[in-house]
């Protein structure tokens, strides 16, 4: 029988503003001309929530009318997932609008849509709270709303406005560490209003070139995170960096370690210890984009100086495409490896029970489904 996995980036479905319109207050849904049904008026200045410049219509995602829910749940069986941690796909647009109110609107209905939506149909599935990033303060107020909820296991963050170290994020990481929640960073995500796009120095201009660039903003926030002094502050900080894969982080671990020890620049405060210290106690990413060579024992023996395979956790990200490296990587590895990152070591890190985890594949053991 094949193994179980722990799925920790699932995007059942796009949500749209049509699907979040009745979770939406009476006023936004005036302002936004949205109907309860989610219908709009002829003068309604936009359909969908913002989305990247390269994102096109029936390419990034599947439809979310009539059986996506049930697919989204055969594939669970199938795949023998017995945990799935949904993306409502909102994070970035929360991010891009240049409104913080409008971008707390949208979060909160998201959270509410999978809440009522997702959640009731089958225990497999897990939520992310989408939070507006771009103030706080508000993100803060989010968690609070519903992070005490069960089965809401982690903060949903893209773009942030500035690097994740900086000090204004504090309210943030304090209201996700009041419910123990990890942050998670998403890749990818739109290039409008407030947002910057995936690098200092400007945006690709091409779709590949936007995809290959991803790497480059996780880079700069776990330098921030670990200079910052975060990690030492908040010792119960968790932090995931989802769809940027890992073949990066070796270089980036060795560059700081080389910094250090050669003393050419003074040391930030914040840097108490060094990197690879802190990544295997607080960090970790998704397999989800990883980046597989042509021959997958290269990613396996760059990534064991660091214990690289101790820090992944399977990611479909189903379903926005075929995405198999987590699955390819999973072929080279020893029993117990192979384990730890289709499964275990998700469990550890969003530190669910035994009761929560339990193996809920395809089979006389699969869960009645909401109808």
């Amino acid at each position: 029988m094949e193994e179980p996995k722990f799925d920790a980036d699932f995007w059942p479905v796009q949500a749209t503003l049509p699907m979040l319109a009745r979770f939406f207050s009476d006023e936004w849904r005036q302002y936004l001309r949205l109907q309860p049904d989610g219908s709009m008026s002829a003068d309604a200045f936009t359909r969908s929530l913002p989305e990247s410049v390269f994102w096109r219509p029936g390419t990034a995602l599947r439809e979310t009318a009539g059986d996506s829910a049930e697919r989204a749940l055969d594939h669970l069986d199938s795949q023998h997932v017995s945990r799935a941690v949904i993306n409502p796909g909102v994070a970035a647009a929360a991010s891009a609008v240049a409104s913080p109110y409008y971008a707390a609107e949208i979060a909160r209905a998201a959270n509410d849509w999978v809440i009522q939506t997702w959640l009731d149909r089958d225990p497999r599935l897990l939520g992310s709270i989408v939070v507006p990033i771009g103030d706080p303060e508000l993100s803060a107020a989010e968690i609070r709303r519903i992070g005490d909820h069960p089965r809401m296991i982690q903060v949903l963050v893209a773009y942030p406005h500035r690097l994740l170290g900086h000090r204004t994020y504090a309210p943030m990481f304090e209201a996700a560490l009041e419910y123990d929640l990890p942050i998670t960073l998403q890749s990818g995500g739109a290039f409008a209003a407030s947002t910057r796009g995936v690098s200092a120095v400007g945006e690709p201009e091409s779709h590949f070139e936007y995809e290959v660039s991803w790497i480059a903003g996780a880079q700069a926030h776990l330098a921030s995170l670990l200079c910052s002094g975060i990690f030492d502050r908040h010792p119960r900080l968790r932090l995931l960096l989802s769809g940027f894969g890992i073949a990066w982080l070796p270089s980036l671990i060795w560059r700081i370690e080389s910094e250090l020890r050669s003393g050419r620049v003074a040391k930030p405060q914040g840097l108490s210890r060094f990197p690879g210290e802190q990544i295997r106690e607080h960090v970790r990413f998704t397999t989800s984009s990883l980046e597989v060579p042509a021959r997958p024992h290269e990613l396996v023996d760059l990534l064991a100086p660091i214990d690289g395979c101790e820090l992944l956790l399977y990611a479909s990200g189903y379903a926005r495409g075929d995405d198999q490296g987590g699955q390819t990587l999973a072929g080279q590895l020893a029993d117990d490896q192979r384990a730890a990152v289709l499964r275990t070591n998700a469990e550890t890190f969003f530190r669910l029970s035994l009761e929560q985890t339990r193996d809920f594949t395809a089979g006389a053991h699969s869960p009645a489904r909401q109808t």
